[in-house]
């Protein structure tokens, strides 16, 4: 399950994918969120920020 850094969904949507993949994984306490082998230099910011946030707020 990929969460959605290089998309270029709306805010919420990407944000709701991040707090679906933490959801999922987290409690494993195996799991490490991050954007992937890269982020296509296409990206908005606000995905990237969206990670972030889903993260702080788990």
């Amino acid at each position: 399950m990929a969460a959605p850094a290089g998309s270029g969904a709306a805010r919420e949507p990407v944000g709701a994918k991040y707090r679906e993949v933490i959801e999922v994984f987290a409690p494993s306490g195996r799991f490490i969120l991050n954007a992937g082998c890269a982020i296509p230099p296409t990206t908005p910011e606000e995905n990237i920020r969206a990670m972030v946030r889903a993260a702080q707020s788990w």
